[in-house]
């Protein structure tokens, strides 16, 4: 069993629950929303999906407790490939040593993430979110250049698409 997965999935599940409770607490039956047009309906939704995501996690670390084992044996590495990369647990895995300790990567997120809102209203959405979406498949070893830069110019225009022309958004 992974201790982290059933930890996260556990911080998952409370955190999902708390939004939850919290999208009970907006607007639902007020005079000009229908049900599906209620302030609180995506957030229940989102809530619901992060409980699930939770729950997913948990099971996993119940019934599959040699999952990572797994999948550090596949042929095919799912974040990067071995070359010049420093082998911390012996076991042939396909990450960089960097990449086994969680205080550097979740400072790295961070960093991204404070970044990214400090260019929201100063660099154009789209161009701000597609720098952060690359930022984050290259420092986290998704892909090579050329694909990042393909997905976070791709995602950041459905993003905007999506929002500001299906759902009437303003994006900053």
């Amino acid at each position: 069993m992974e201790k982290k997965d059933l930890t996260s999935g556990i911080v998952l599940v409370l955190t999902g629950a708390a939004f939850f409770a919290g999208s009970l607490l907006l607007p639902w039956k007020d005079t000009g929303y229908d049900w599906f047009g209620a302030p609180g309906l995506v957030p229940a939704i989102l809530a619901a999906l992060l409980v699930l995501c939770g729950l997913r996690l948990i099971l996993r670390s119940r019934k599959e407790p040699d999952f990572y084992a797994r999948l550090s044996a596949a042929e095919t590495p799912l974040l990067c490939s071995d070359e010049d990369e420093e082998d911390v647990s012996g076991e042939g895995t396909a990450h960089p040593a960097w990449m086994h300790r969680e205080g550097p990567r979740a400072v790295l997120t961070v960093t991204l993430c404070c970044a990214y809102v400090l260019l929201l209203g100063r660099v154009p959405y789209m161009a701000a979110t597609a720098a952060f979406i690359t930022g984050f498949i290259l420092l986290f070893r998704g892909a090579g250049i050329l694909k990042a830069l393909f997905i976070g110019g791709a995602a950041s225009v459905s993003i905007w698409f999506v929002f500001y022309k299906i759902f009437a958004v303003f994006l900053p």
